[in-house]
């Protein structure tokens, strides 16, 4: 048998230790694994994965484990304060097609979990503004607009997805 207890313990020293925000991350993202896999407990893996993404916002794999955590429960407001949380440590200069995807993420939690088609808009906005020639988000933000009884900012939208690719307008 495994001795877990004391390798958590001794990554725990480590993570407090270290200066590098690198390797505190990859001593966090350790500690959520042997929590997750290794003891089958992912609630008390969810801060070790936090904690590796708040030293190191682009590590895929430890966002990438809290999404499915959230997922496997059923939680959409533990995804959805993922998802903010990400949104946060990435800040207004991190990457643009991270946050449109985030974003993007988002809209469609606050639509199909929540049926918060305001706040799914103010999303799928944000998603457009970071990136403009997003067809998909500009044709579903035109949709939930024109459901929302904004006509004109709905036709506004249209048209420039018809200028944008008129082959795709029925």
């Amino acid at each position: 048998q495994e001795d877990y207890p004391t390798a958590l313990e001794a990554l725990g020293t480590i993570e407090g230790l270290e200066s590098e925000p690198a390797a505190r991350a990859a001593a966090a993202m350790t500690q959520g694994v042997l929590f997750a896999d290794y003891l089958g407990d992912g609630e008390a893996a969810i801060p070790h994965f936090e904690r590796a993404l708040d030293n190191d916002p682009a590590r895929p794999e430890a966002f990438e484990r809290l999404d499915a955590i959230a997922m496997e429960r059923d939680d959409w407001e533990l995804q959805r304060g993922i998802y903010r949380r990400q949104l946060e440590r990435l800040g207004v200069g991190g990457p643009k097609e991270a946050r449109r995807a985030l974003h993007q993420n988002l809209a469609t939690i606050a639509l199909e979990k929540h049926g918060d088609e305001d706040l799914a808009r103010e999303h799928l906005d944000k998603a457009l503004a970071l990136a403009p020639g997003d067809l998909k988000v500009r044709e579903r933000l035109a949709s939930l607009t024109a459901g929302a009884d904004e006509h004109d900012k709905a036709v506004e939208l249209y048209r420039d997805l018809a200028r944008r690719d008129p082959r795709n307008m029925e």
